[in-house]
């Protein structure tokens, strides 16, 4: 039998009827998580949050798996080092999530147009389900530096993971902060420039002006998603819409400020590094020997640390 008659024979209604019904299921996250998913519509999808969580990781991970047989068949992928297989497959899954988490919240603010103002005032489904997605991943990337950890291991990424994953759930604790938490997901636009700089490198196109212009639209994806718009969420939220923001419960007030402070502080961080990069790319002089070309091609590029989705 062919692939092409099992995917054929398959009853694609009975299974998306059967996925539908088990994220309809009850809660499995514990009592004291504050996830409720969206009232039931008839007619339309009703999901759990912390199905959908659970199914997010399940989905990433089953996905580094393939990507990890389809690579592997490749003579070229052995020739990396464990290191760079290991962060080959990572990079891809992260890639394949910033697109559809940044397209999820493109989708609920700008053409759904679920949020009016920086407090969203109803329920935007798209929006709370792109949320639970970033938090699954979340979890799959917990799973893959433990798995990996002298490769993956990183003391910034655990403290952003669980700063995303407080924001996420504050989206179901308090639904006002739904639009902050979309927001905050539109800086995954700038995670595939990332990614796309080290394939580059890896590729041997360091000296290829395509690895200058990535890098140039790294800086500026990164500095525009990451960093205009959360800064001005925070201008707009905590000094102008001041009564909203005092309007939340007071723990997810606290717990909000603290967590974009705290990522806002991180992207900094990287921005800076990537800008340095950049500038030195910039104001580099052209050398004119070829063996000052071959030195300098390592620098050719914007410099950017070891960043993956966020």
């Amino acid at each position: 039998m062919t692939w092409e008659q099992v995917v054929g024979d398959l009853d694609w209604d009975s299974a998306f009827a059967s996925l539908q019904a088990w994220l309809a299921g009850p809660s499995l996250a514990p009592s004291w998580i504050p996830l409720s998913g969206p009232p039931c519509e008839e007619g339309g999808l009703c999901w759990d949050p912390s199905r959908v969580i659970f199914a997010s990781a399940v989905f990433h991970m089953l996905q580094f798996v393939l990507v990890a047989c389809f690579f592997s068949l490749f003579p070229s992928f052995w020739r990396l080092s464990h290191e760079d297989r290991v962060n080959w497959l990572s990079y891809v899954v992260s890639t394949t999530h910033s697109a559809l988490a940044s397209a999820g919240a493109v989708y609920s603010i700008f053409i759904l147009g679920c949020y009016n103002g920086s407090f969203c005032t109803t329920r935007c489904h798209m929006g709370e389900l792109s949320v639970a997605f970033s938090i699954g991943y979340f979890f799959y990337d917990y799973a893959l530096m433990f798995i990996f950890h002298s490769v993956l291991y990183s003391h910034v990424y655990l403290v952003h993971h669980f700063l995303g994953a407080i924001m996420g759930s504050l989206t179901y604790a308090a639904p006002a902060c739904q639009y902050i938490s979309c927001l905050f997901l539109l800086s995954e636009s700038s995670t595939p420039f990332v990614n796309m700089r080290w394939f580059l490198d890896k590729a041997g196109l360091r000296s290829h002006p395509l690895y200058f212009i990535n890098g140039i639209l790294m800086t500026l994806f990164f500095f525009l998603a990451r960093l205009a718009l959360t800064t001005y969420f925070i201008v707009d939220s905590l000094f102008i819409n001041t009564d909203e923001y005092r309007a939340l419960p007071k723990p997810w007030a606290v717990g909000l400020a603290c967590c974009v402070v705290v990522l806002t502080t991180i992207n900094t961080m990287w921005f800076l590094k990537m800008a340095r990069g950049l500038y030195r790319a910039l104001t580099k002089p052209k050398s004119h020997s070829s063996k000052e070309n071959a030195r300098d091609r390592p620098s050719s590029a914007p410099s950017t640390p070891k960043l993956k989705a966020h």
